[in-house]
């Protein structure tokens, strides 16, 4: 029978370039297995694969996921705004140089 290499909790994270506490997290969310050995965890490489291959998002290019530009963005901020009418008309000066900017 061959010898399944464990993985330490720091050495997870390395390899995903997370904190170890993120791991814990992981582990405590129920997205990533492990193995409790004493009083403390380890991970398997096929596990570590698993969680991997179920976090493969799909990424789609429609609108709705595209990053917003500048303009944008200030358009949802002036539309949620509580503040006052010379702190809108800022934002609004802000959209209109943004655009302006875009054009180039």
């Amino acid at each position: 029978m061959e010898k399944e290499i464990l993985y330490t909790t720091d050495e997870v994270a390395e390899i995903l370039k997370v904190t170890p506490l993120t791991i814990r997290r992981l582990v405590g969310n129920g997205k990533l297995r492990a193995c409790k050995v004493g009083r403390v965890l380890r991970f398997r490489l096929t596990d570590i694969n698993t969680y991997l291959d179920n976090g493969i998002i799909e990424v789609s290019r429609s609108k709705s996921n595209a990053k917003l530009s500048k303009a944008e963005m200030f358009k949802q901020l002036a539309g949620k705004w509580a503040g006052s009418k010379d702190e809108l008309e800022s934002i609004k000066q802000a959209i209109k140089s943004s655009k302006s900017e875009a054009e180039f």
